[in-house]
């Protein structure tokens, strides 16, 4: 509830922003409020479903509403933009956080805190400053070269920063990232496909947004229908794959297969020129990324806290 009022607040902020340096401040805002919603969610997910084929449904609608709302967002805000102002970008996201904080106020149970959690401080820190810095040192290379001292020294302090974070997880008490979860081969294997799926999906959002507008002369709504295929792609499989597919031949060959799908997808959009067209040469290729993406994130997601509740199953309690 506190990510959802803060969020709110913080895109009312972003959108009434008077100069640049408030809008940042709002969306830093909205990234630390964002980052209370994202554990939160899943972890409702994992206990509120505990039968296997409820569980599977409901992390197929998940993924399929994670994987769809980047394109639909792309939609929206190219409505937004051309009929309205940029400033209802950000001031849309209320008309999300207000009903979901009211149905979290009126149906989600208070909890029963036994014991006061206690925050990995240090590791927060460095963690933070570490993809700062990495961030940081990419973004920097856009602009000057992957040889630029600025841009070097940056991903090398956050590379450093990131093994100090390893040390600091293996010796607090209580460690923000307990390296027992993603040494587990089930947890540890989805998160890193959840890693990959992320790199692979806004690289290429990204990517499509700027050759439609500036290759292909794309108005911001017809950039964002131009995204509906891949995002039906997305639903289809994100909804059907966990129900038909998973319980049939294990998640193993669920996740291989949609991984190749994609990266066929990927191969196809590398092909584009400045002359290709929408349907022959960029439609196919989305739909297949989008039936890759889905079949990976339905099935990450549900390894997740699969894993995590093995492992809480299988380890003595103190």
């Amino acid at each position: 509830m506190i990510g959802l009022a803060g969020f709110g607040a913080a895109s009312i902020l972003g959108g009434s922003a008077s100069s640049f340096e408030i809008f940042v401040a709002a969306r830093v805002a909205q990234g630390l409020f964002a980052a209370l919603l994202a554990p939160a969610a899943l972890s409702l997910l994992s206990v509120t479903f505990t039968e296997p084929s409820e569980r599977a449904k409901a992390f197929g609608i998940f993924s399929a509403l994670g994987g769809a709302g980047g394109a639909i967002g792309l939609l929206l805000g190219g409505m937004l933009t051309e009929w309205a102002s940029w400033r209802w970008v950000m001031y849309v996201n209320v008309a999300f956080a207000a009903p979901a904080l009211i149905g979290a106020l009126l149906l989600l149970a208070k909890p029963v805190i036994t014991k006061k959690p206690k925050l990995d401080i240090p590791g927060i820190v460095v963690v933070s400053a570490a993809l700062f810095a990495i961030v940081y040192g990419f973004a920097h290379v856009e602009s000057t070269s992957w040889t630029d001292p600025v841009a070097l020294g940056s991903m090398i302090v956050g590379a450093v920063l990131l093994v100090v974070f390893v040390w600091l997880q293996s010796k607090v008490a209580h460690p923000l990232l307990p390296l027992r979860l993603v040494l587990d081969r089930t947890r540890g294997g989805s998160l890193a496909a959840v890693f990959v799926i992320g790199m692979g999906m806004f690289s290429i959002f990204l990517f499509l947004t700027y050759y439609f507008a500036a290759s292909l002369g794309y108005s911001p709504i017809k950039t964002g229908l131009a995204f509906l295929p891949m995002v039906a792609a997305v639903v289809v499989s994100s909804t059907t794959m966990s129900l038909l597919v998973l319980p049939k031949v294990g998640p193993k060959i669920v996740v291989s297969a949609s991984f190749l799908v994609a990266a066929a997808g990927m191969a196809l959009l590398t092909r584009l020129e400045l002359d290709s067209t929408y349907a022959a040469h960029i439609m196919p290729g989305m739909i297949l990324l989008g039936l890759g993406l889905g079949g990976v994130m339905t099935t990450a997601f549900q390894g997740r806290p699969q894993a995590c509740t093995a492992m809480t199953r299988a380890s003595p309690r103190r």
